[in-house]
């Protein structure tokens, strides 16, 4: 149960783009909100609750109810979309690193849970920091050899 499913290559053609340094990170991203279907993050099924009779509540507290709820359901979108973009992003970053790409058994339209994709981004930055050592280890042995020269 350990091992994290393979990323799709199929949903992760051009879905990114740096605009200025100078925006923030949610203005630096182009082309997510555009496809919203390119990326499918897994979600709970919901039955609706049974509503049963309750006595009245008073107006005001209604309302505060209301506004929780209202404020809650931006925080779960929010960050659901946060999750979409950070698989997005680690999807994008997979086919540029894959040049044939492997064969995946999946099918491309499967969702992703959260956990699968924090995963996904714990294993890329592993990856990340390993061709960073070798890349470093390679620039310094070109440099013993050119200061030898």
């Amino acid at each position: 149960m350990n091992q994290a499913k393979a990323l799709p290559p199929a949903l992760t053609a051009g879905l990114l783009e740096r605009r200025d340094s100078t925006m923030s990170n949610e203005e630096s991203l182009v082309g997510l909100e555009k496809t919203p279907t390119q990326v499918k993050m897994r979600s709970a099924s919901r039955r609706p609750k049974k509503v049963g009779k309750k006595p009245a509540l008073p107006a005001h507290v209604v309302q505060a109810r209301q506004c929780h709820n209202d404020v809650e359901k931006q925080y779960r979108t929010r960050l659901k979309q946060k999750f979409e973009r950070l698989l997005a992003v680690l999807q994008a970053s997979k086919v540029k690193d894959e040049s044939g790409g492997e064969g995946d058994s999946e099918a491309p339209d499967c969702g992703y849970s959260r956990g699968e994709v924090l995963d996904f981004a714990r294993q890329r930055i592993l990856a990340l920091e390993e061709e960073n050592r070798r890349l470093s280890d390679q620039v310094q042995h070109l440099d013993r050899r050119f200061t030898i020269v």
